[in-house]
């Protein structure tokens, strides 16, 4: 050790001398990243998207009377309540006897004495409507959406005449921009109004400002609850639920108040401004008793603005919104398929055409929704970021905590948006206080819990009505667990040491504190989580389906995964911990590889009901974990192969996103993209109140991720499997082009990060690197494996891995040999172990990696 770190320091001071300046590098222009319809939309699906993080808007742009669709990011339904199950501790005991002596049906029955209530629901805010009184034909339509300037815009003649509306929503100043102009010499006018589902009040602020004030459900039962007695439930002005208000005025423009609605006219340009605020004030105080005024924060908004001018708003929207846009950029090349309206290029890209670029805006889609659902002081994205139009919208519109908010955030640290965790980071703070009340009422435990749902109020308890829930979902508990990995990430994508130790460690060390207390001794002297599920999937038992048994493998992924992070921070921090935590550690139960090769879902064999079912919780330790990989645990990534196989491709929207990120670990890039390929399928929206489970997801037109129906996590989880074709690091080193399809031919990405607080920029052609740049944003020593022979200019590299210096950014778990069922049916390839070459790095410097000459 003494030796490496001697050798280390040498290679350092020589190379210090020599490395290449900071910043200096030729970029190719930021490529048009817009795409359109021809026509308005037939769906709120096809509508084109438009936010700031709070404030919302689907255009549908309907050129006579235009319906929009509002939404605000703090408008839920519900207040702050008790969902703990004072009477669930006395049921454990009964459950672990149970699953000892094997009775499972009984196991099954017995833990929902354990669940609490469901949580509440994301509300739409209401309609925005602009009545043109004006139903002549149009032609020449186009309705487009710029990703990169944040921009949906109209375009239409009519009478011979140009028509342009223009929509964005400002995070700088909080307020959405509508810009209309006509060449028609009889100028514009038309009526604003506002409505909602809410109970609504209209009042005019004064005679340019219209107000509506909305009254949001003091409950509201989830959708899959199907029908039931009063299900969205409204208290009296005053009353229990939230209280929101929208303000509409005319910046530009002549307006008159007319009964409950705007007449707004003007010569050639009218320009609205938009925005709302709720009583929302925090998930521990009452909206209703104890909320914020909304009046009052609104009219702020609008009066900060009032003495600006259109264009100001405008540039100072378009150079916040490029600035996060722009750090990330990717050219796969386009072809004429790119003029066409989008709704035919998906058609025909399912068809067969080659459009490369179709692939481009769905990586950059994903980063635009992000973007437009999530910024520092919102609520985090939910299952539709900050876009719904449903009082009992899909599964609640909340925070589902067994897979899709976390794979919200899975692109946020690899494209380069690290800020926009921030409302992530806080949720998962906020919810500490109330998992480790509910992990006490609960559990009688030390730490905190959170299970498959949460929402607004920061629910940390088992959902399912005390009893209706499916424990397969009601009653998993390893939220916590898989929360705080992103809090692990943050650290490694940034080094920021004083985040892991005020944030991270607290909270990694307190969910470990629970499932350390969930453990027991199995008859072997192996830990085990004492009961669990493996979300959402089932085994047959005796022919019976059921869900719960002792240490599922996604539980002990999981749990295997805080004791490393929670152990290794501690040694970063210099932070004495447990003495047991290491006991434990050595003697977890193993991962298993079952008959047919796969990856064992379970601890025992059991059939599953659905072989292909979409959720694939068992490969946590897979992916987004970094447990498995071919060069460490070989045995462990072929089973991973034969069970992404063995589940197979098409599925639900959000799932093939999933399997992306799969695949392209799997360092397979072919598979990968027809993943991608089918990710792209064009769908059609459900029938009101269905729900699709299985293959047939996709996007709708839009782009929007389809299960069906739209939930947004699909398109986050596509960005980010993209990205993981390009650059990977989670296995040692900084891996470059890991899994290019062997279609992309030629291309360039800009601006991904990499673990360890790296920038990076590569160009490839004929399938090959052609050119990299990493950028240092902290002291280091880089690690870089790629697939052809390469330099680095200006540095001395070093070849022998055992010469590099440890740290913990490129460490690898060690997770122990797996227990083979039928070594016969396992089939493990020889890795490519590519080429690796380390280098010490200068903060702010740039260093250029080439092939060998």
């Amino acid at each position: 050790m003494y030796l490496r770190r001697i050798a280390y320091l040498v290679v350092l001071l020589l190379s210090f001398g020599s490395c290449s300046e900071s910043g200096q590098k030729d970029f190719s222009p930021v490529p048009d990243l817009t795409y359109y319809f021809d026509r308005p939309a037939d769906y709120w699906e096809e509508g084109l998207p438009i936010g700031n993080g709070r404030i919302g808007m689907m255009i549908l742009g309907d050129p006579g009377k235009q319906r929009i669709p509002l939404n605000e990011d703090s408008f839920w339904s519900g207040e702050p309540r008790t969902w703990d199950n004072p009477d669930a501790p006395r049921w454990i005991d009964t459950i672990v006897h149970s699953l000892q002596r094997d009775d499972l049906i009984r196991a099954d029955q017995l833990i929902r004495n354990m669940q609490g209530t469901f949580t509440e629901s994301y509300a739409p805010l209401g309609d925005l409507w602009l009545d043109f009184l004006d139903s002549t034909e149009v032609t020449g339509y186009r309705r487009s959406i710029n990703l990169r300037d944040g921009l949906v815009e109209i375009q239409f003649d009519r009478k011979g005449y140009h028509w342009t509306q223009q929509f964005a929503i400002s995070f700088p100043d909080q307020v959405a921009l509508i810009n209309i102009t006509t060449t028609d010499p009889e100028g514009i006018r038309f009526i604003a109004s506002m409505t909602s589902q809410t109970p609504f009040r209209i009042r005019p602020e004064n005679d340019r400002t219209l107000v509506m004030r909305c009254k949001a459900p003091y409950h509201a039962e989830p959708s899959y609850r199907g029908n039931m007695p009063d299900p969205v439930r409204f208290d009296d002005w005053g009353g229990k639920g939230m209280e929101a208000e929208s303000w509409l005025t005319v910046l530009h423009g002549d307006a008159a108040f007319q009964d409950t609605a705007l007449v707004v006219s003007g010569s050639n340009q009218v320009v609205l401004l938009f925005t709302a605020a709720t009583s929302f004030n925090g998930p521990f105080k009452s909206p209703s008793s104890d909320g914020l005024n909304p009046a009052d924060r609104a009219g702020q908004t609008i009066q900060s603005v009032s003495g600006m001018s259109y264009d100001q708003l405008w540039q100072r929207h378009l150079e916040d919104h490029h600035r996060l846009m722009d750090r990330v950029v990717l050219d796969l090349g386009s072809t004429a398929q790119s003029e066409k309206p989008i709704d035919v290029r998906l058609r025909e890209y399912k068809a067969g055409a080659a459009d490369p670029e179709l692939v481009t805006l769905l990586f950059q889609f994903g980063r635009y929704l992000l973007i437009g659902s999530s910024r520092p002081g919102s609520q985090p994205a939910n299952l539709q970021g900050i876009w719904n139009q449903e009082l009992r919208p899909p599964w609640s519109s909340n925070y589902t905590t067994n897979i899709n908010a976390e794979m919200n955030y899975w692109p946020a640290e690899n494209t380069n948006l690290s800020k926009l965790t921030e409302p992530f980071i806080r949720m998962i703070r906020e919810m500490e206080t109330p998992g480790a009340k509910t992990a006490r009422t609960n559990y009688h435990a030390e730490g905190w819990v959170a299970h498959h749902n949460s929402d607004i109020w920061r629910q940390t308890g088992p959902v399912g009505d005390y009893g209706k829930g499916d424990p397969v979902w009601a009653n998993w508990n390893m939220g916590a667990g898989w929360l705080v990995s992103h809090l692990w990430e943050h650290y490694l994508f940034t080094r920021d040491e004083e985040f892991l130790r005020n944030t991270a460690y607290p909270l990694l060390s307190g969910a470990l504190a629970f499932v350390v207390d969930i453990l027991i001794r199995d008859g072997q002297g192996r830990w085990i989580t004492r009961f669990g599920t493996s979300p959402e999937n089932k085994f047959l038992w005796h022919d019976t389906a059921t869900a719960v048994c002792m240490g599922p493998t996604m539980d002990m992924a999981i749990t295997r995964e805080l004791l490393d992070r929670t152990l290794l921070a501690a040694s970063i921090l210099n932070i004495e911990h447990p003495k047991e935590w290491e006991e434990i550690q050595a003697h977890l139960f193993p991962y298993q590889i079952g008959n047919h090769g796969e990856l064992l879902e379970w601890s025992q064999p059991f059939p599953e009901t659905d072989v292909h079912h979409r959720h694939i919780s068992h490969l946590y330790g897979f992916y987004p974990g970094n447990q498995i990989d071919p060069l460490h645990t070989p045995e462990l990534f072929a089973a991973v192969r034969k069970t992404l196989e063995r589940r197979g491709d098409p599925s639900t929207g959000w799932s093939m996103g999933w399997k992306i990120n799969c695949w392209a670990r799997q360092k397979d890039g072919d598979h990968t993209l027809l993943l991608i390929n089918n990710e792209l399928n064009p769908v059609e929206p459900s029938v009101s109140g269905r729900y699709s489970y299985g293959p047939g997801g996709g996007v709708y037109h839009s782009l929007l991720d389809a299960h069906p129906p739209f939930q947004i996590d699909g398109n986050f989880g596509a960005t980010a499997g993209i990205a993981e074709m390009l650059v990977q690091s989670h296995s040692g080193a900084v891996e470059l082009l890991p899994a290019l399809p062997s279609s992309w031919k030629e291309g360039s990405v800009r601006g991904l990060k990499a673990r360890g607080a790296y920038t990076v920029d590569i160009t490839w052609q004929g399938g090959m690197l052609a050119d990299a740049r990493i950028m240092a944003e902290r002291d280091g020593f880089c690690r870089v494996r790629t697939w052809i022979p390469v330099q680095v200019d200006g540095v001395q590299v070093v070849t022998n891995p055992d010469e590099f210096p440890e740290d913990p950014v490129f460490h690898v778990p060690d997770v122990g040999d797996p227990v083979i069922l039928a070594p016969d049916s396992l089939s493990v390839v020889e890795p490519n172990v590519g080429y690796l070459v380390g280098f010490p790095v200068r903060k702010g410097q740039t260093y250029h990696i080439h092939p060998q000459e």
